[in-house]
């Protein structure tokens, strides 16, 4: 079955979803742990192990980048409003908060794409590294061909 799945994955690479591409990580961990003996199953706890902390890896880092780009909109339109707010009192000061604040705004449009592409690009690393410890294990056909043989 998650041969299978592996094979659909990658044949609709382009047009997965970020959350079919999690889903692809889940089943593979579980065929791995389907086509265990008890002698490799200390080797399969560890690339288990391993899984799942580049998933953890992959989503901390996800959600880091997110709330910094999202404090840096919210630092630009507080900074934008103070700026507006103050240069009714001191003209030079609102001018620096608007300038700051516009600066950014500025980044927070450059940057947050980048992120976004970032995010995806590591996401997608975690489902190849996932693919690349299934495709060690020896799958239950090649044993049951390899017994009939």
């Amino acid at each position: 079955m998650a041969d299978q799945f592996v094979k659909d994955n990658q044949q609709t690479a382009n047009k997965t979803s970020p959350r079919s591409s999690w889903r692809t990580v889940w089943l593979i961990i579980l065929a791995i742990v389907a086509v265990t003996s008890p002698l490799t199953f200390g080797i399969t706890l560890a690339a288990i192990a391993t899984l799942i902390a580049a998933v953890i890896v992959a989503f901390t880092f996800s959600i880091t980048m997110t709330t910094l780009v999202l404090s840096l909109a919210v630092a630009a339109v507080a900074l934008i409003i103070s700026g507006i707010a103050s240069l009714f009192s001191s003209v030079f000061t609102g001018l620096f908060y608007l300038g700051i604040g516009l600066t950014l705004l500025g980044l927070f449009i450059i940057i947050g794409p980048l992120i976004y592409q970032l995010i995806i690009w590591i996401g997608q690393l975690t489902v190849q590294l996932a693919k690349n410890v299934y495709a060690k294990f020896p799958h239950k056909e090649k044993i049951h061909n390899e017994k009939n043989a």
